[in-house]
């Protein structure tokens, strides 16, 4: 995963993007129906009163660092994400990214160091699935609110509890790529206040 498919499956995550939104063929038909759909749900975020404040918690952002390690993205989202808690008053280090890490399999078989791209991913069932998979195992919050008005579980109901079986984008839980994350902390006295290295290639 490159860096701005990363940080678009890292704000589906995070729920401040629409399911499956982060994850669709830039010219598909479907990437314009969705349009359509942000205008809609945006409106209804006004209406409800929910602010980006409501959904980038703390929960939330350990989620989209979660996600980031399963499907193997950009050591770029470290430096984003840190930027983006900063005015979200989110208390976020380069130390939860190795804690998280040690605790998440890479889950997606993607680009550079995998065989397929995002729209591969999107086609055996996007980020949702992915995180459904994760839910299910305790590796992400379920209780965080989304702009859909509703939590990340309540989103991911009617999401299978596995991948389909005809594809090896997105692998079981039982048989990831690797058992840890693929983006580690470095620190030592080249890099006293840490370093990224992604180990997956």
């Amino acid at each position: 995963m490159y860096t701005a498919n990363t940080m678009s499956s890292a704000f589906e995550a995070m729920g401040m993007s629409l399911p499956y939104s982060s994850t669709m063929a830039n010219e598909d038909k479907e990437k314009e129906l969705n349009t359509g759909l942000c205008a809609i749900t945006l409106m209804n975020m006004i209406k409800q009163n929910i602010l980006p404040r409501d959904i980038m918690t703390r929960k939330a952002f350990e989620n989209a660092i979660a996600v980031i390690m399963a499907i193997g993205g950009s050591t770029n989202a470290v430096l984003h994400l840190l930027a983006i808690a900063h005015p979200a008053d989110v208390n976020l280090t380069i130390d939860d990214f190795e804690s998280i890490q040690k605790k998440i399999p890479l889950l997606c078989d993607l680009k550079p160091s995998g065989q397929y791209v995002a729209v591969d991913l999107h086609h055996a069932g996007g980020i949702p699935q992915v995180m459904k998979i994760m839910l299910n195992a305790g590796m992400i919050h379920g209780d965080c609110l989304t702009v859909t008005g509703k939590t990340v579980k309540e989103n991911l109901e009617d999401i299978p509890d596995q991948p389909l079986a005809n594809q090896n984008v997105i692998l079981p839980i039982n048989k990831p790529k690797s058992t840890e994350g693929h983006l580690v902390v470095l620190k030592g006295n080249l890099c006293a206040e840490g370093a990224i290295a992604k180990v997956s290639g």
